[in-house]
């Protein structure tokens, strides 16, 4: 099989995957914010914003590691995986009690506290599902990654009319994503077995490796999500539960777009980290790739900031001046992200985790202090504006880390050439050198 058949079936499996997904995760949006309204809508994205950062400091980056790791190590593939799922398990045991922690210190007879002791249960069953996608991204089987998300996505939305059909709270809602979560673990377990049979084994001189691998790497994926969830907290905190209703959806949106730029570089990162050694094919590979996404990434900038009026209104029922001014503007930052996902995976396969790490410190003081500023004064839209200057920054260091490794910098204006031979070679763009 070519390379850019390999590259395109592994992409659109999870593009048709995410189809579903954005299907469903829409109606289910739909659902919720018309039921909830803006303040109940608000504390739903409360609720899940801190379960996705718990979910994102138990991963601690071995998703993406034990991948590279287990690309470049084929006949160590069974000691790899194994290993790095019962290193998982222990680090979810520990973010669960980290979590115990922050509630009981920062939240403790708060409205939402029950609900964040509840979210615990929901992180620990994402990241039973999250583990198998580790098994399918090694062996480029991303087609069972899809329709993983996709049954998610529509049992979530059965689980969610079910219950506002009958008038439930968030309580049971969350409890249903946790049951949702935990039986496709079960489904898939499995199908995931057959692929590389993990078994209960640790193979502790491999395990220091990934151990030491994963400490940057896991710091970086930590504050990312730490730097793109502030502004809910900050939202919350300053504004209340019905401005954080307004930047939530958009914030949905805009991160149900940036994951297609993920999905191509999920298919490329066990190619990027086969080739390392080839400048010349990874200097090819990564120019395409620029053009892809700097393509992509510009068509939706395009169709999202026109058609942001006609998207609230079929979400809410309703034309809603405030949805359509934050999706507008974190639509920018969508556009900057889609260019971030090759830099960011670029960085991973040529194993400089460490300055990357660096970059999203700088990231994060960033974020934060900024958002700390100006939240207060202009609510939502500051923290659109911010997210997008977050981004602009994490692109310029990521760039320079690359050039600095490489000698390598992205040729700007070849992006008409490549659209053209996407046409005339009907997609094969990889094919060359």
């Amino acid at each position: 099989m070519s390379l850019s058949k390999t590259i395109a079936i592994n992409t659109l499996a999870q593009v048709f995957g995410k189809f579903g997904v954005l299907i469903f995760g829409i109606i289910t949006t739909i659902f919720l914010r018309r039921f909830l309204g803006r303040s109940g809508y608000g504390d739903y994205v409360f609720i899940t914003s801190f379960t996705l950062m718990l979910v994102s400091l138990a991963d601690f980056g071995t998703h993406l590691i034990s991948v590279r790791e287990a690309s470049q190590q084929s006949q160590k593939q069974v000691k790899i995986i194994s290993s790095v799922f019962l290193l998982r398990l222990l680090l979810t045991s520990l973010t669960v009690i980290i979590g115990l922690f922050i509630i009981n210190v920062f939240f403790l007879h708060q409205p939402l506290t029950n609900l964040l002791f509840l979210s615990l249960l929901l992180m620990v069953a994402i990241m039973l599902k999250n583990s198998l996608i580790i098994i399918f991204h090694t062996k480029l089987k991303l087609i069972y990654v899809g329709l993983m998300d996709g049954l998610v996505a529509g049992l979530i939305l059965l689980i969610t009319i079910i219950l506002l059909y009958f008038k439930q709270n968030l309580y049971w809602l969350i409890s249903g994503l946790a049951l949702v979560y935990s039986l496709i673990f079960l489904l898939f377990l499995p199908l995931s077995q057959r692929l590389i049979p993990m078994s209960l084994t640790f193979d502790k001189k491999l395990i220091k490796k990934i151990i030491k691998e994963i400490l940057p790497m896991g710091g970086i994926l930590f504050l990312y999500t730490c730097y793109s969830k502030f502004d809910t907290l900050a939202l919350k905190n300053f504004w209340g539960s019905e401005v954080v209703g307004v930047y939530g959806l958009a914030y949905k949106i805009h991160e149900n777009l940036i994951v297609l730029a993920a999905f191509l570089m999920n298919s490329l990162l066990p190619i990027l980290s086969q080739t390392i050694a080839d400048k010349k094919k990874f200097s090819f590979l990564l120019q395409k790739t620029f053009d892809v996404l700097l393509l992509s990434g510009l068509a939706i900038w395009l169709i999202i900031f026109i058609t942001a009026p006609l998207i609230i209104k079929i979400i809410i029922g309703k034309m809603a001046l405030n949805e359509i001014i934050a999706l507008r503007l974190l639509v920018f930052a969508t556009f900057v992200s889609f260019l971030n996902h090759l830099t960011g995976y670029t960085i991973i396969s040529l194993g400089e985790q460490k300055k990357s790490f660096l970059i999203s410190v700088l990231a994060l003081v960033f974020n934060v202090v900024s958002n700390l500023i100006f939240i207060p004064l202009f609510s939502f839209k500051a923290a659109a504006v911010n997210t997008f200057l977050t981004e602009g920054l994490v692109l310029l260091l990521s760039s320079l880390v690359i050039y600095k490794k490489l000698h390598w910098f992205p040729d700007l204006f070849s992006f008409p050439k490549t659209a053209l031979a996407i046409v005339k070679t009907k997609g094969k763009i990889y094919d060359g050198e």
